[in-house]
């Protein structure tokens, strides 16, 4: 039976899965593995930060960043809460955010790194209503500071966890399906429309994406670098932990053609962007496209996309043995 509330649907998956493998991640030189009760612990933990420092139900949360591994464990956490994401496009002005957050009480921010903390300081600070910000980057902070590394919340989060494991438990449990999950705003208008997905049509599309997908099993290897704060992205950050195969996120755009060679994905999530990208990039460092299934670690059967290249675009993957699939219905919101 399909889960409608995101605890629920967390639950699950940890009992069922607990020591297999879920996501691999740089860490250095070397590649670290990431089981399921290690993603359980993280966004706990996460969850227990946010829990002691007084997060409540329907507490909206800013994120400026690219859809990498932690952000989405910082998502889970907030879900487990029934607190609300707003994701925000990296290219969004000033004048934007602040109309944003007159719109919405924001009362937590988690940003990429210093460059765009710089770029929103003063912003964030003239409202005064967001109480603490959360950077993803190795930014020097103490657990007093207003703003908190990503390193520094989950050292200081997995301590409350264990303080707080009965009082999580209850408060996640007691999270309605009906709770806001993601707040998508569109940004290029004149009037900043909006759309809001509930922890149960969030999870819905989830489903709908799987049965699309199903010959998808627990162990094929993903791959993907996703910095779009649209729906596709967001829900494609999701789709490892709702199939259960084992996931990888790159880091950063440097990184993408390095680690995909490590990490040999059989798919790979890609924005049509993104696929346009890879070739331009494959062209200008080959001379051409070259072995496009080498380039990617040799094992890629296919790719999903937000919607379908153009011919030409589609045809060298597909000449590649690379099949090519989009999913609309993750960008229709």
């Amino acid at each position: 039976m399909l889960e409608s509330k995101f605890h629920d649907f967390i639950e699950k998956r940890i009992k069922d899965n607990r020591s297999k493998l879920l996501f691999q991640k740089r860490d250095g030189w070397s590649w670290k593995q990431i089981t399921w009760l290690d993603f359980n612990t993280e966004v706990k933990s996460i969850a227990a930060f946010l829990l002691d420092f007084g997060f409540k139900k329907g507490d909206k949360v800013l994120i400026i960043s690219p859809n990498t591994l932690e952000c989405l464990f910082v998502e889970s956490a907030i879900f487990l809460l029934g607190g609300c994401s707003i994701p925000v496009p990296f290219a969004t002005g000033t004048d934007k955010i602040k109309e944003l957050l007159n719109i919405e009480n924001v009362r937590f921010a988690f940003l990429s790194n210093e460059g765009v903390l710089n770029n929103l300081k003063e912003t964030l600070e003239s409202h005064g209503q967001i109480e603490k910000t959360f950077l993803f980057s190795d930014y020097k902070s103490d657990i007093e500071d207003q703003i908190i590394n990503y390193k520094t919340l989950v050292k200081f989060g997995f301590l409350k966890a264990k303080k707080l494991k009965d009082e999580l438990k209850e408060f996640s449990e007691s999270v309605s399906s009906d709770v806001p999950a993601l707040n998508f705003y569109n940004f290029e208008n004149d009037q900043m429309a909006n759309k809001i997905l509930t922890q149960e049509v969030f999870l819905e599309l989830l489903h709908i994406t799987y049965k699309k997908i199903r010959f998808i099993t627990h162990e094929d290897q993903s791959y993907s670098y996703l910095t779009s704060s649209g729906s596709f992205s967001k829900l494609i950050n999701f789709l490892p932990v709702f199939i259960g195969n084992r996931g990888a996120i790159a880091d950063n755009k440097k990184d993408f053609f390095s680690d995909v060679l490590v990490v040999m994905p059989t798919i790979m999530f890609l924005s049509q962007e993104g696929m346009e990208r890879s070739l331009k990039y494959l062209n200008e460092k080959n001379g051409s496209a070259g072995s496009l299934k080498k380039s990617f670690g040799g094992r890629l059967k296919y790719i999903f996309t937000d919607k379908e290249p153009e011919h030409s675009v589609k045809s060298i993957f597909v000449n590649a043995g690379i099949s090519v699939i989009d999913l609309p219905e993750l960008t229709t919101i």
